[in-house]
């Protein structure tokens, strides 16, 4: 069953962020076109991995989870 129609927009959002990233094999997504795709400005974005970093950080534990923008690129990284 589909629960999506349970989240507000921005969790929506979110959310399809962090599917975007499970469908990489490398987890690193283009942050241009990942704007495109969810039709977002690049300001809107970086709000979002702000949100997103903020939710990891509270439920990473000892590993930290984040979104990080190395040579504008994106992509989840584990140490």
């Amino acid at each position: 069953m589909n629960y999506t129609f349970l989240l507000t927009k921005n969790d929506y959002i979110c959310y399809s962020i962090l599917s975007l990233f499970t469908q990489q094999t490398n987890l690193v997504l283009n942050k241009d076109a990942l704007a495109q795709e969810l039709s977002l400005t690049t300001y809107q974005l970086n709000k979002y991995f702000e949100s997103i970093n903020t939710d990891l950080a509270l439920i990473a534990g000892k590993t930290p989870c984040y979104i990080d923008e190395p040579n504008k690129v994106s992509g989840r990284h584990m140490d």
